[in-house]
């Protein structure tokens, strides 16, 4: 039983604090999409749902310009690759895109898929 005691001991001690949860080495995560209010907003192109599609399913704007994703069923949602593109079940979000690229985005209960060109 004595030995039992410094082998608990010495696992205890090895358990570590990792009471953050997150990588102190990670890089912060970023996004090149905003959002912003839609009153007011001119927006360069609206995306919509219709059955179980996105319509439409890509859009091309400029740098800067505004995107209203307005899902037309509480059954859709739109979630982004980039981690600042999200919309829940029915919800009405307004994105400013702020650098070039294609920005993928997904309906999570259904998968189907759509995109933003931004050049």
């Amino acid at each position: 039983m004595h030995k039992l005691i410094p082998a608990l001991l010495l696992l205890a001690a090895c358990g570590g604090d990792d009471t953050s949860g997150t990588d102190p080495d990670a890089a912060p995560v970023t996004s090149d999409v905003t959002e912003v209010s839609c009153g007011g907003a001119t927006i360069a192109a609206t995306i919509t749902t219709t059955g179980f599609n996105y319509s439409p399913t890509s859009a091309t704007i400029s740098v800067g310009e505004i995107v209203q994703f307005s899902p037309s069923s509480t059954s859709h949602d739109v979630n982004g690759d980039d981690p600042g593109l999200t919309v829940g079940l029915g919800g009405d979000k307004c994105f400013s895109f702020d650098a070039a690229g294609t920005y993928g985005f997904h309906c999570t209960p259904h998968g189907f898929q759509g995109s933003i060109v931004v050049q």
